[in-house]
């Protein structure tokens, strides 16, 4: 199989042409017609995902956050990109097109978390999801699921101090989102970041916001993904990476 035949297949899925317009998916690095016999999945291409990918022998890394994000300046010895080039190794990327793709990021967080889907909404250009948990939980039961579900170091969440059964979900970094969520009619906002201004919001407004991290809140859809590869991509072997940039003490 080739690069291309795996760009192919995340296309089929979870379209190029969905992603956000001010992302960056696709082949960002390398060759669409090179060789490729094994595969690494991961969050994030980091120094230390492209060593494991190395390690086994990977021609190709799969990531869902972008290589290149912003336009480069200089491509030196150090950097990613250039190690990638370096030991040929060819980087796709599914951003915002698996993020709200169906089956995506944000479906398989809410599988997770078991909240049953019930609608899609479209706020800043971002389609994120909206469910029920099947019976109403306080936002302390609702964080230790989170906790546990997620295997997260750390959640942190503004009480809302109401019962909690319609909530919305958006997985990375979306706290940006949070008075247009509390105009939906959910009575928890479960996303990976948001600002100390958006907890006091929500603490003022009655509403249960509770962050779980960035990566945990994306993670979660890699194993997914690489499954889907190794099906639909035959002859590759799809490794999945789950190394977090990110250290806790």
């Amino acid at each position: 199989m080739k690069v291309k035949d795996i760009v192919t297949k995340i296309d089929w899925y979870y379209p190029w042409l969905t992603a956000c317009d001010f992302d960056n998916v696709g082949l960002l690095v390398g060759d669409e017609e090179a060789e490729v016999k094994k595969a690494v999945v991961a969050l994030d291409c980091t120094h230390e995902v492209l060593d494991f990918a190395i390690e086994q022998g990977a021609t190709a890394v799969v990531t869902h956050h972008p290589i290149i994000f912003d336009g480069l300046k200089k491509v030196t010895a150090e950097s990613v990109v250039h190690k990638a080039i370096k030991n040929n190794i060819s980087i796709v990327c599914a951003h915002t097109n698996y993020d709200t793709g169906t089956n995506g990021v944000n479906d398989h967080l809410c599988k997770k978390l078991g909240i049953n889907v019930t609608k899609s909404l479209m706020i800043d250009g971002l389609l994120i999801r909206g469910g029920e948990f099947a019976k109403q939980v306080s936002a302390e039961e609702l964080a230790l699921r989170c906790r546990d579900s997620l295997l997260a170091r750390h959640i942190a969440f503004a009480d809302g101090g109401k019962p909690i059964k319609k909530v919305v979900v958006c997985s990375g970094g979306g706290g940006s989102l949070l008075s247009d969520v509390m105009a939906s009619g959910a009575d928890a906002f479960i996303t990976g970041e948001a600002k100390h201004s958006d907890f006091v919001a929500a603490k003022n407004a009655g509403f249960t916001l509770m962050v779980c991290g960035h990566f945990e809140t994306e993670d979660i859809a890699i194993a997914p993904l690489a499954a889907l590869l190794t099906r639909e991509v035959p002859g590759v072997e799809f490794i999945e990476c789950h190394k977090s940039p990110v250290n806790h003490i």
